[in-house]
């Protein structure tokens, strides 16, 4: 990687996403709207069962913006037609298994709600192994700083999309999105800077255990994500979603990951 990329890519991290079909724009102000249908699935390439949330938006104000929907008829079926068992709980989370999730296949899901109907498909990526994690301490005068290194080769001819989660002892940190433009084919080193200097407790301590977690993504599931960056309940935005009608995303994944113990 040449210094230039780097400087970029650090850069990136930075000021990244903290927390981490056809597309459109959906319009909403969530201080005061009505409420607007909210699916949020993700299907990865691990056993099932795998976990759909249906709910829809309340007003900011209200303790928590998203209400769980117990009531909707959760569809998931495959391009072969084989239909997940779906069973779900009264928080408006659904639990597809029955069904096996593979790479570069088709899925599809459907959501009715009274006499609403949403819609997706998606096609799952191939996988992206990770191939190798290391540590490093940067210095900066007299304050040092411990980052980890993500290295993945990516694969040729095609655009990929990534998500990358970055956890400390169990708790998530951050996540971020990187894609390939520049690097196709090539090996992708990613610098994750986990060190806090503002809180103490958040800094890296020998012998703390770092778990990253790599995913694959379609370019709308990227997207998505992206658009959501601008979002704060003071400057809603207007997030991109793969669902048709409504906010969410229908997420086909590969996931990988990795550990290593803080030095």
């Amino acid at each position: 990687m040449n210094f230039l990329h780097h400087k970029t890519l650090l850069l990136s991290i930075i000021t990244a996403l903290l927390l981490g079909g056809c597309q459109e724009e959906i319009d909403i102000d969530l201080n005061d709207a009505e409420p607007k249908t909210v699916i949020e699935a993700e299907i990865t390439d691990t056993l099932p069962p795998y976990l759909i949330r249906v709910s829809h938006t309340i007003n900011f104000k209200e303790p928590n913006t998203f209400a769980g929907i117990a009531n909707a008829d959760v569809r998931l079926r495959d391009e072969a037609g084989n239909e997940a068992l779906i069973t779900s709980d009264s928080a408006g989370y659904y639990y597809a298994s029955g069904i096996q999730s593979q790479q570069g296949k088709m899925f599809y899901l459907d959501v009715a709600i009274g006499e609403d109907t949403f819609s997706t498909s998606c096609k799952m990526p191939y996988v992206t192994e990770i191939d190798s994690l290391t540590m490093t301490t940067y210095a900066y005068g007299t304050t040092s700083m411990k980052t980890t290194e993500v290295y993945f080769t990516d694969k040729a001819g095609e655009a990929n999309f990534y998500r990358i989660k970055y956890f400390v002892n169990n708790e998530f940190r951050l996540s971020y999105l990187y894609r390939d433009e520049d690097r196709d084919g090539m090996q992708i080193t990613v610098t994750i800077f986990g060190d806090n200097f503002y809180d103490e407790t958040l800094q890296l301590k020998t012998g703390d255990t770092i778990l990253v977690e790599l995913y694959s993504i379609t370019e709308e599931v990227f997207n998505y994500f992206k658009s959501l960056r601008s979002t704060s309940s003071t400057n809603p935005a207007n997030p991109l979603s793969n669902i048709s009608g409504a906010l969410g995303y229908f997420n086909l994944c590969t996931k990988r990951s990795r550990q290593i113990i803080v030095p």
